[in-house]
């Protein structure tokens, strides 16, 4: 057996120790590579190669205690709190639907089980998978996201509110294709990771299709949640250095396009927009029209007391009355029956679930890890942030989802999705890192193990 050969067995006989099987190659190649260098030192001293590769073999230490030293450090994290407040969310949104908003007259309670135990079943399988796949089809899963929502803007037929494609029973929302589009985004930009400049107006040119969507399906406050997360997520891949070394000239140039866009945006939209302001500040003015659901959900909200049920203003008669009361103003309810303690603590709960996300998300090691966990905790933090604002009465458009709490199946099960993608990565993204850019640079966290390429 010659001593490279001596080399590996004793690197396969360290980690057949190590119970994560995801992680051995990496702790393979890792300890391999330490073990190289280590002989090479020796044989810099003079020792010929055979007894090089026994010392640094002996120098590591018998592989029993060394594999077994691994074994404790390298395992999954479960996410206990996160995934904790996930259960706990779903069961809120399920006590609000079944037994506060109360279901519709005629239907049963029971049915209204099911979505959430399919919810967490989505959950549980984007919890369990490897996140690493998606990178490696990257620009297919985002290619047949837009052929998916070109084929729902052809089919689609209008409803209340946005555009909807029916498959058989089943009635898609379009508008959801907001909570899709980050993710999708993310592995466009994954992919072209390293390419400087020519990466960055790529990644910009990428940014456009989802946007052109979701202006065609009439969704403006998707439109801003997917420009957010899919802003946060360019920013971090320019941040770090993931486009290349100069990363003055890739600021501006993101600035100037994005200057670029909001004064398009500014021209385009100036009298819709100068128009729905002026009702947001104002909707007194018009309050049996355009003002009416500003007007109704602030003075409910002036009736109410701290805890308990508050009282209803005269001229609005009951808050049942106020439309769309299960999806999109459920907070107005919680706050009227129960006191706008109630608000403050889904507001709370919201907020520690946003925040420990996105940190954690800044926090992985590799791109892809990270670019996703950020994709998917900006669109729910923007979610429950723009949902929470509306449920005030000072929303600029109307909110799309409060994850897990609001009704709609088509949002809990994507954000059930989001969700369990995002603990995914925390879980296991200790194992994977990015392949090295072509200047010998690696994408991502550098350790004493590095895990494997992606």
């Amino acid at each position: 057996m010659g001593p490279s050969e001596r080399l590996r067995d004793y690197c396969r006989e360290v980690s057949g120790y190590i119970r994560w099987k995801r992680i051995r190659p990496s702790v393979e190649a890792e300890i391999e590579d330490h073990l190289q260098d280590q002989r090479d030192a020796y044989m810099a001293a003079g020792d010929d190669e055979e007894t090089a590769a026994g010392r640094a073999i002996a120098q590591m230490g018998d592989p029993a205690l060394v594999g077994r030293a691994l074994d404790q450090t390298h395992r999954p994290r479960p996410q206990w709190f996160l995934a904790g407040l996930t259960g706990l969310l779903m069961l809120l949104g399920l006590a609000v639907n079944c037994f506060v908003l109360r279901p519709a007259p005629g239907l049963l309670v029971v049915p209204y089980f099911l979505p959430y135990a399919l919810a967490f079943g989505v959950f549980l399988c984007f919890y369990f998978m490897d996140f690493s796949q998606l990178g490696r089809h990257g620009w297919t899963l985002y290619g047949l996201v837009l052929a998916f929502a070109a084929l729902g803007i052809l089919l689609g037929e209008w409803g209340p509110g946005s555009l909807l494609l029916t498959v058989g029973r089943l009635r898609i929302r379009l508008s959801y294709l907001a909570l899709v589009f980050p993710a999708a985004y993310a592995l466009a930009v994954y992919r072209m990771r390293s390419m400087g400049l020519p990466g960055i107006l790529l990644s910009g040119a990428a940014c456009l299709p989802p946007a052109v969507v979701l202006l065609l399906v009439s969704n403006l406050s998707g439109l801003i949640l997917y420009a957010v997360a899919a802003l946060g997520t360019l920013c971090l891949a320019i941040g770090r250095g993931w486009f290349g070394p100069n990363r003055r000239r890739q600021v501006l140039l993101i600035s100037a396009l994005l200057a670029g866009a909001l004064l398009c945006l500014a021209v385009l939209g100036r009298r819709y927009l100068s128009g729905r302001l002026g009702i947001l500040l104002h909707p007194e003015q018009d309050r049996l029209g355009a003002g009416y659901v500003y007007c109704m959900i602030r003075d409910i909200l002036s009736e109410s007391v701290w805890w308990g049920t508050g009282g209803v203003p005269e001229w609005v008669g009951s808050v049942e009355l106020l439309p769309d009361l299960r999806t999109d103003f459920a907070l107005v309810y919680l706050a009227h029956r129960f006191g706008f303690a109630a608000w403050l603590g889904m507001a709370a709960l919201m907020a520690v679930f946003s925040a420990v996300g996105v940190r954690k998300a800044l926090g992985e090691g590799s791109m892809l890890g990270s670019l996703l966990a950020l994709a998917a905790a900006l669109t729910l933090a923007v979610q429950a942030g723009s949902y929470l604002i509306c449920s005030l009465g000072y929303g600029l458009f109307g909110p799309l989802s409060l994850p897990f709490i609001s009704d709609g199946l088509g949002a809990l099960l994507l954000n059930a999705a989001l969700t369990g993608l995002m603990l995914s990565v925390f879980r296991t993204g200790e194992a994977y890192r990015d392949r090295p850019l072509p200047n010998g640079e690696v994408c991502g966290r550098r350790s004493a193990w590095e895990p494997p390429c992606i």
